[in-house]
């Protein structure tokens, strides 16, 4: 089970040894000892270590008997109980049942037999079991299995060992006269030869359900497709071939126009397509030796890697199982990794990858994408690394309130006062990642799947940066310059939305607001002519105008603009209202973006907060700023009142202050940051971190991975819960 307390994590936790260690669980057992003494079969409890993202505190509670509504009262208890007596609880406790009895399963005896894995729970989590299906079961299939089927109050795993293919009893051979043995001969006389004619031969297993056939076709029509690899063959004939030495799979080809044409190529290099298979059974201490492992041979056949879509896409397929299964990342891990990527980012690898990006059924791009993310949000260290090709730049250090970096040349980042102290920053900039990378964007046309052209329009043209801090900082501007300087269109700043097009991902510019292609002195200099500029022409020429003739204020009592004579009074009427419909469009603008991007989502806390902030200045203030230039209509009225003169006077000069308390001081992040910088509260108050990505031409939250591979699942009795398979 888990708990996360609003604390500050301390190395020193990570110590069992230590001080801190000891007092905080000493603290711990005493609280679960008391909220989960009472639940029937309660044998003991004990606290089994501490995590960061503040403080993750992992504990056993052990029992002879599971009722959930009893755990789900101690669970509350439990939360109460911490909250008052150590620190604030984030979220619920999350609890775990690990079964012990294993999957059932139906096994196949042989490659190409279904395969059926039953998930039933023995305590209720409001569904009754799950069912994996697997067609066609292959050698890949090999491997441990898991279910997970997520309830209300616990979370139920069953396991199973491990399954693997039964060794049949092997098949005699009969020898030919060539002496090679399991080939059986079989002698077929073919009759006249005036028409083509077809005969299929069946190949099959004694008593199962296992069968190949070869369809012999006869004609006396010649060859009109010759070829050393794959035979002779007519117009519209499929040939089938092995692959090269040291690669496993096949090729088909057909004959079209008198020339074989590739169709299908399912090669992989053989020593990747092991290491796959090792990386389905991989174990958390054995990550650091096998990434080694697996830089060592893919730079040994790098040049025949980059050359081949599969075996690129078996690679990506590896890095996604080494992220799924690594909890801590250190130096050499994370070294290993980027490595190995950078053998498959290169120029040469262009055309593997445009293969697979135009392939509908292949995601390795944005699937290499997520692996990168889910790593390097588990980096536990700070140092910097640069790959071999120097086409990945990778750095993870600390920083306080203010940070500033030139990442490689072509991509700045800047970070300025956010407030904060000690804050965690990892950052990769990829310089070769437009190899890789489709340019679809969110209006990409799916027609063009599976063709060689997957966007005529767009192109990729600058480094792709992942930025990834450990506090929610909002302003963050970044810098880059094109790699192709030939290209003359302006620039967009895009993220990668892993959830477009059926989650393959695209590019997506919605929700950026940014002048990415203009520097800071011209922004500057932009605002202080607008700023400025404008309204000193605006006066400049009113004054000019209508003062000459004695038309630029009112003959009536009141000091205001002139409006019966020169109507001087425009030139205050005109810039106000367009001022005030220029913001009623932007925060119509802003609004509507907000909604339209689900601003109940989880994954738009601070949207929704910005949300609230807006719609809180208009409640307030919009009655406050009417009622003052209510008052100043009053004064033209009745100019002689002085008592109205004396209250639009008052208002109009508080105009400022509130903005400054119901525009800004309201705001509880600006409480947060006024109370962290405070002497007398910076020891006492203590922050739920939030975790945030930027990317330059790659911004998103962190999606994860998927919860099975590979295979579908099909789900029976289900009710109240969901599930997950999981082949680790």
């Amino acid at each position: 089970m888990t708990v996360q307390l609003n604390e500050t994590f301390t190395e020193t936790l990570k110590d069992p040894t230590s001080a801190p260690y000891n007092n905080l669980k000493d603290t711990m057992e005493a609280v679960l000892n008391k909220e989960y003494g009472g639940i029937t079969g309660f044998i003991g409890v004990s606290v089994t270590g501490f995590r960061e993202g503040s403080i993750f505190t992992d504990f056993d509670v052990e029992t002879t008997k599971v009722n959930t509504a009893e755990l789900a009262e101690a669970n509350k208890e439990f939360s109460k109980a911490v909250t008052s007596n150590i620190a604030p609880v984030i979220g619920s406790v999350t609890a775990l049942y690990n079964s012990e009895k294993e999957l059932g399963i139906t096994a196949p005896k042989y490659t190409g037999n279904n395969m059926t894995l039953k998930c039933e729970p023995s305590i209720n989590v409001g569904q009754i079991r799950s069912v994996l299906r697997i067609e066609n079961a292959i050698l890949l299939d090999i491997g441990l299995y898991q279910c997970t089927l997520m309830g209300d109050v616990l979370q139920f795993r069953q396991e199973m060992v491990r399954w693997s293919i039964d060794s049949p009893t092997p098949i005699e051979p009969t020898f030919t006269e060539n002496g090679n043995p399991f080939c059986r001969t079989y002698e077929y006389t073919q009759g006249a030869c005036g028409t083509p004619t077809s005969q299929d031969f069946i190949c099959k297993v004694d008593d199962l359900d296992y069968s190949r056939v070869t369809t012999l076709t006869i004609s006396v029509e010649p060859f009109t497709c010759k070829d050393s690899v794959y035979g002779n063959g007519r117009q519209d004939d499929i040939s089938r071939q092995q692959c090269p030495t040291d690669q496993v799979g096949e090729k088909f080809a057909e004959c079209d126009n008198e020339k074989w044409k590739l169709v299908e190529d399912t090669c992989v290099i053989k020593v990747i397509k092991d290491l796959l298979l090792s990386s389905e059974e991989l174990q958390v201490e054995d990550v650091p030796d096998f990434v080694e492992n697996l830089s060592v041979e893919v730079k040994k056949v790098q040049k025949l890697v980059r050359e081949s879509p599969n075996t690129i896409s078996t690679i990506v397929e590896i890095l996604g199982n080494i992220a799924d299964v690594t909890l801590e990342v250190n130096q050499p891990v994370i070294e290993g990794f980027l490595q190995t990527v950078d053998f498959i980012i290169g120029d040469d690898s262009r055309e593997s990858w445009t293969a697979l990006n135009a392939n509908e059924s292949q995601n390795a791009s944005s699937n290499l994408l997520g692996s990168m993310e889910l790593l390097s949000d588990r980096i536990v260290e700070t140092f910097t690394f640069t790959s071999e090709t120097g086409a990945i730049l990778f750095d993870r250090s600390t920083f306080d309130n203010s940070f500033y970096a030139n990442l490689n040349s072509s991509v700045v980042l800047d970070i300025p006062n956010t407030g904060f102290r000690n804050v965690s920053i990892t950052t990769i900039t990829f310089s070769t990642l437009n190899n890789v990378m489709p340019v679809r964007n969110s209006s990409f046309n799916t027609s063009l799947f599976n063709t060689n052209n997957t966007d005529p329009v767009n192109a990729l043209n600058a480094a792709v940066v992942l930025i990834r801090v450990n506090e929610t900082i909002r302003n963050v501007t970044l810098s880059y310059t094109k790699l192709n300087t030939t290209l003359t269109q302006d620039p967009q700043c895009v993220f990668w939305n892993f959830k477009l097009f059926d989650n393959r991902g695209a590019w997506d510019s919605d929700g950026f607001m940014v002048f990415s292609h203009m520097s800071k002195s011209v922004m500057l200099v932009i605002g202080f002519l607008l700023g400025y500029g404008c309204p000193l022409i605006i006066a400049v020429v009113t004054v000019a105008v209508t003062a000459p003739g004695g038309g630029y204020i009112t003959n009536k009592e009141a000091c205001w603009l002139n409006w019966e004579q020169t109507r001087a009074l425009l030139a205050f009427v005109i810039p106000a209202l367009s001022i005030v419909c220029i913001n009623i469009i932007i925060v119509i603008v802003v609004l509507f973006k907000m909604l339209r991007r689900g601003v109940g989502d989880a994954a738009q806390r601070e949207e929704r907060h910005t949300l609230v902030v807006i719609l809180r200045c208009v409640a307030i203030l919009t009655p406050l700023f009417g009622l003052t230039w209510s008052l100043g209509v009053g004064t033209m009225l009745d100019s002689t009142n002085r008592g109205l003169h004396i209250v639009f006077a008052l208002f109009n000069s508080l105009q400022g202050f509130f903005i400054l308390v119901f525009g800004t001081l309201f705001d509880s992040k600006i409480r947060s940051i006024l109370a962290r910088k405070s002497p007398y509260n910076k020891h006492r108050l203590q922050y739920n971190k939030k975790y945030k990505w930027w990317h330059f031409l790659h911004w998103n939250e962190l999606v994860p991975s998927t919860a099975w591979k590979n295979k579908q699942a099909a789900n029976s009795g289900s009710a109240g819960a969901s599930e997950s398979f999981s082949n680790i």
